[in-house]
């Protein structure tokens, strides 16, 4: 089995491109968002939402030995590294995207209004006979779900899978961000979350932001390639 990714002090720094609030010498073997399954040498993440934040769980993750935290806020953490930053989901992504960039892998973003859950499985299977793969467990596929994904992915993985979603515009754009595919795969266009992007024509231009994100010499796999999307990669609307 693969060591887990180890994070130093500078690699923290590099990637979230701030200073802690005192001088650390740590290591990180992980990575944690949840104080519950926080483990031993961890650096939690304190993410905020509308129902919970995380910066009050902080010194429950430090009692289970989390080593350092990313806070939005002051909080009481002694004899830790404490690195502050304006956005901890941001700041998730941040890790996120240095970890991609670590990897010697190729990763294939899946998107589409549906089926992104069975493809990412199937494709998963289909590699997992001849490379070592790595993929979104279940269908953790959003801001939060794909960083963790990358972020627990081993560094021998020579294929990593991630499924994305999007709730409103701009979110596909930024998981590609993060992700840096090799290869994006659009499974559906339909009217699925129109009520958040405004219309059919909204739901396109956000699952095409994979294919903006995409390298010219990458690659983009459209099965249905339904009239609209057609229409749209051709330049005809």
């Amino acid at each position: 089995m693969t060591p887990p990714f180890v994070w130093t002090d500078a690699q923290v720094r590099t990637a979230l491109d701030v200073q802690p609030l005192q001088a650390c010498d740590l290591i990180f073997t992980g990575i944690s968002t949840d104080s519950r399954t926080t483990r031993e040498g961890d650096l939690f993440v304190a993410l905020s939402g509308d129902h919970f934040d995380g910066h009050d769980y902080v010194s429950d993750a430090l009692g289970r030995g989390a080593r350092g935290a990313v806070v939005a806020r002051a909080v009481e953490a002694k004899g830790v590294c404490v690195y502050p930053v304006h956005d901890t989901l941001l700041a998730l992504g941040q890790l996120a995207s240095y970890r991609r960039r670590a990897l010697d892998a190729v990763v294939v973003g899946i998107t589409g209004s549906s089926g992104k859950t069975g493809t990412k499985d199937l494709t998963r299977a289909a590699i997992a006979g001849s490379r070592r793969v790595h993929a979104t467990p279940g269908n953790l596929n959003n801001r939060i779900g794909l960083p963790l994904t990358l972020l627990d992915a081993p560094g021998d993985a020579e294929v990593v899978v991630l499924e994305m979603g999007t709730n409103e515009p701009g979110e596909i754009a930024a998981l590609t961000r993060i992700a840096e595919p090799t290869i994006g795969v659009v499974t559906t266009v339909s009217e699925s979350h129109v009520e958040k992007l405004g219309s059919l024509q909204g739901v396109l231009e956000e699952k095409l932001d994979l294919l903006r994100g995409l390298p010219d010499f990458e690659i983009l796999v459209e099965p249905t390639l339904n009239i609209l999307c057609y229409r749209h990669l051709n330049g005809d609307g």
